[in-house]
């Protein structure tokens, strides 16, 4: 009991952070199960499927629009703030040059091509281009809120935005079924930047080109691992829509819903550490690192499997109780794939956001990641062929087993490789 006790206050702040911060992203998730569930009660499984190759063709053009500007941004406001810099404030102007003119080539690109490529579905794309810039501002503002370790403020700037969001969509979507669902899209992030500006803790005035060669420069590495980690995830959804496979999509889109809900917690966890593993970077204290990851391994990969068996139980209840309509062989098939890589989906996502990227190793991620998203691009389009929609979700499974795998012990050696070369500095030195 009293190393309990002493372990409580020893890591209070982490704890108060943490508290703040999972109640902040409760928020979000309580937005988007409701929606899911409203989505499901009025849209059919073809409408479901169709909002969900929408939402992911506008999330490649929203990645690109970011290119892990906010996540750069959150390391470095961190940073600065530990050295107490005067350049803390000029990281949000500095990050917003590149978010705008990103942003602007997007649209402009849809504009253009957009009739060509997207054809039925080029209405309901144009509606969510303002996404494109107000999604990567909700971000940036996000991470400067996490850098500063201000996710109390967090937590009290998006706690009005859910009832209404939810409310919106509700009439929306009941409305204009379809069309509601993609304006309800819109609406729920414009909501959600209002709330994020308000006395947000950013200079609107500073801009420095050298901070923003830095921003620009950490951010190409997240950028090619998000885009990257589009090429083995959603665009799977894009190479299934190729093929017709609408309903399975939907099937798809519902089960990745509750997954993202699975895994907020650690996303949550790890992005509270992650200021502190800047820190410890930048302090050069190897060790420390070191022995927080090994620590998050021994306890959080049993831990994740639990979680991902108890899941996939309370998925087959539930089906079997009310879920009648999505009770078949395709929708059972997806989930027992799916639920293998959700262990190693709970633990990886955890290590990325409180380790690898804050920590400045974000390169490690880039590259594989975008080698499996070659990947597993060539293994859908060869499997597909002999397992239909099912050859999908197994590329994807060997794919993303081995990339979280892989990122995970090249970091863990490239920390002992730097334990040791400090080590070996301080005895030069002495």
């Amino acid at each position: 009991m009293k190393k309990l006790l002493y372990f409580f206050n020893k890591n209070k702040i982490l704890f108060k952070n943490f508290f703040w911060r999972s109640s902040q992203t409760l928020l979000k998730s309580v937005l988007s199960i409701s929606i899911l569930l409203i989505s499901l009660s009025y849209l059919t499984s073809v409408e479901y499927g169709i909002i969900t190759y929408i939402s992911s063709i506008m999330m490649l053009f929203i990645i690109v629009c970011d290119f892990g500007i906010s996540a750069s941004a959150s390391k470095y406001t961190a940073e600065y703030s530990a050295l107490q810099s005067d350049n803390e404030k000029k990281v949000f102007g500095s990050a917003s040059v590149i978010i705008i003119i990103l942003a602007t080539i997007s649209s402009l690109f849809i504009i253009i091509f957009g009739s060509k490529l997207f054809h039925n579905y080029y209405k309901y794309i144009l509606v969510l281009i303002p996404n494109l810039y107000i999604t990567p501002f909700i971000s940036l503002l996000d991470g400067i809120y996490r850098g500063k370790k201000k996710f109390k403020d967090l937590f009290f700037r998006n706690i009005y935005a859910c009832g209404f969001a939810i409310g919106i969509s509700f009439i929306l979507i009941m409305k204009y079924k379809l069309f509601g669902a993609v304006l309800s899209v819109a609406a729920i992030q414009f909501i959600y930047l209002i709330g994020l500006l308000f006395s947000a803790p950013i200079s609107t005035r500073g801009f420095n080109s050298d901070v923003m060669r830095k921003i620009a420069k950490y951010a190409m590495y997240i950028g090619i691992a998000n885009v990257s980690y589009f090429m083995y995830t959603r665009i799977d959804i894009l190479i299934m829509e190729k093929f017709g496979y609408m309903v399975e999509i939907g099937y798809y889109g519902i089960i990745d819903n509750i997954f993202n809900f699975i895994l907020m917690p650690s996303i949550i966890l790890g992005q509270t550490i992650a200021p502190d593993a800047s820190r410890w970077s930048s302090m050069k204290e190897y060790n420390k690192l070191r022995e927080k990851f090994r620590l998050s391994a021994i306890y959080g990969l049993p831990l994740s499997i639990v979680t991902a068996i108890l899941i996939y139980i309370f998925f087959i209840v539930i089906l079997n109780q009310w879920g009648s309509k999505y009770n078949d062989e395709s929708f059972i098939q997806i989930l027992k794939i799916l639920s293998f890589l959700l262990p190693l989906k709970i633990w990886g996502s955890f290590t990325a956001n409180a380790f690898i990227t804050p920590s400045g190793y974000a390169k490690i991620l880039s590259v594989l990641t975008f080698l499996g998203g070659l990947s597993n691009i060539i293994l859908d389009l060869v499997l597909i062929k002999y397992y239909g929609f099912v050859g999908v979700f197994l590329a994807t499974l060997i794919v993303h087993s081995i990339c979280i795998s892989l990122s995970n012990f090249i970091y863990f050696k490239k920390l002992n490789i730097r334990s040791k070369e400090l080590k070996n500095d301080r005895k030069t030195l002495l």
